[in-house]
């Protein structure tokens, strides 16, 4: 059975040129369709797009970062100006550090974060422009078109193509 599959997926084979059909002729069904699909990726845009919580969380860790900066800074000059343990300074500076190298990464995962859903929502904005402003079906494949709307594209065993949007939305052709 195994060697029979082997087989069957050695001889599948997709040229570009297939691929290319079955995108238009995907997209020309989003086309058609396309209220559902605009309706589909407005809801995934409004979703992937709301950094509210990321903004909070991002404030208040900037916040943390500025208070451990300065009592980092008070510490330092604390010891420089007066003798002190300095097993009891070196045990305060450490978790101070350590402080706000939690913050900090925490604060540059955020903001990646947000990098990021901010860069798919404009991906979904362009995606949702393009789908609303036609009206024709396509007739010839669009390179720009493909690379600003098509994610990827994954083969399935049967030879199935599954597109992948940018906005999310995956159709099957």
């Amino acid at each position: 059975k195994f060697d029979k599959e082997k087989e069957r997926c050695r001889t599948l084979h997709i040229t570009e040129q297939e691929i290319k059909s079955r995108f238009l002729k995907v997209y020309n069904g989003m086309i058609e369709d396309k209220e559902s699909y605009i309706s589909a990726a407005s809801e995934a845009c409004r979703v992937i797009c709301d950094t509210d919580a990321l903004d909070s969380e991002i404030a208040e860790l900037l916040r943390e970062i500025e208070v451990v900066t300065e009592m980092t800074r008070r510490c330092i000059s604390k010891n420089a100006e007066a003798a002190q343990d300095q097993e009891s300074y070196t045990m305060r500076y450490n978790s101070l550090v350590e402080r706000y190298e939690k913050a900090k990464a925490r604060y540059d995962e955020l903001n990646l974060l947000r990098d990021e859903r901010l860069r798919k929502g404009r991906a979904i904005r362009r995606y949702l422009s393009d789908l609303s402003g036609r009206t024709e079906l396509l007739t010839e494949f669009d390179d720009c078109l493909w690379l600003t709307t098509v994610q990827s594209v994954v083969v399935k065993r049967d030879g199935t193509l599954q597109f992948r949007f940018f906005s999310g939305i995956q159709v099957e052709g």
